[in-house]
């Protein structure tokens, strides 16, 4: 999700940010036969829409505005990603990651994704 925090105006909620999530293996290389589709429900400014999200050798964009959120729906149990924030000037980015502690900067460290019903 994106958040704004601090001083900032109408104009600027209009932001867009680019979000690109990468896969990557075990050995921390980029995952280029990660190939795949997934839905995604996107809640942007104007209401919550189901779209798709297309795994291109490894990697995905989206673009989300401020208050504006993506879940990726059915990414593989194991499957390690990263996501990194551009399109950010004039902003200090930072990301939190399940309610973690907020950490300042534009690229996660790599997430294992977990099947949640195993837990």
């Amino acid at each position: 999700s994106k958040k704004l925090a601090g001083s900032y105006t109408t104009d600027d909620k209009q932001d867009s940010f680019k979000y690109t999530v990468t896969a990557y293996n075990s050995d921390s290389s980029v995952n280029t036969s990660f190939n795949y589709e997934f839905g995604m429900t996107v809640n942007r400014q104007n209401g919550s829409f189901e779209e798709r999200i297309k795994f291109n050798s490894g990697v995905a964009t989206v673009n989300l505005r401020a208050d504006e959120s993506v879940q990726i729906e059915k990414i593989p149990t194991n499957t390690l990603l990263r996501v990194t924030e551009s399109n950010y000037a004039g902003y200090t980015p930072s990301y939190q990651i399940n309610q973690g502690a907020s950490v300042d900067g534009d690229t996660t460290s790599l997430i294992t994704i977990v099947d949640l019903q195993e837990h």
